[in-house]
């Protein structure tokens, strides 16, 4: 396989759900569909909002924040605190690839605060979210290509060179509707090291035409 994509659980679930939604989940929601003109749709399947400390049905207590990012938990007991909100930006697999916080935290080597939150001890690893399948289907359409399932969707675009790809950073940017280009957000040196080993399949001289 020519790109490094995460190896998908089964039927396991997709990503942790979106459990509530506040002023920061409305505010990021508007600026990336009205703002950076993302599809509704694929926010929805590759976007998730959750808090820094959450109770599930059973009465368990979960750390979605710290956990994605593999930080350690701080207990603060009853001391009165800020609470830390954040949108997931998810793999297909359920991965988290980045967060961006409701309050960023400060860089103090760079010294600003940082837009987006990245798992500790990742390294730098391209963003592949979950399309839905109206997208894929379009994409597929318009490339003369049968159409994946969505969990298989980045597997196609691997084994298929002649679909145009496009290499960005950030987040957003990929999320930009990805017809007629599929964009590719990665470290520029990732991205970079993915176009030239993909580039050297050759195109399948007889797609199929759905």
């Amino acid at each position: 396989m020519t790109f490094a994509i995460p190896q998908s659980r089964g039927e396991q679930p997709l990503g942790l759900e979106s459990i509530f939604y506040t002023q920061f989940s409305e505010k990021f929601r508007q600026e990336c569909i009205e703002g950076s003109a993302i599809a509704p749709s694929l926010f929805d399947t590759a976007i998730s909002f959750h808090s820094d400390v959450e109770t599930d049905f059973g009465g368990e207590v979960r750390y979605p924040i710290h956990e994605a990012l593999n930080w350690r938990v701080t207990r603060f007991g009853h001391q009165a605190r800020e609470t830390l909100e954040g949108a997931f930006f998810q793999n297909f697999d359920g991965s988290t690839w980045q967060l961006k916080l409701n309050n960023p935290l400060w860089d103090r080597k760079k010294q600003k605060t940082r837009k987006y939150e990245s798992p500790a001890g990742g390294g730098s690893k391209p963003y592949f979210p979950l399309v839905p399948q109206e997208i894929v289907d379009e994409i597929a359409s318009k490339s003369g290509l049968d159409a994946p399932h969505p969990k298989a969707f980045w597997d196609w675009v691997s084994e298929n060179p002649s679909l145009p790809i496009v290499i960005t950073e950030g987040g957003k940017k990929r999320l930009v509707p990805p017809v007629p280009w599929l964009c590719g957000a990665c470290p520029i040196r990732e991205g970079w090291r993915l176009y030239q080993q993909r580039s050297t399949r050759e195109p399948d001289p007889t797609p199929s035409h759905s």
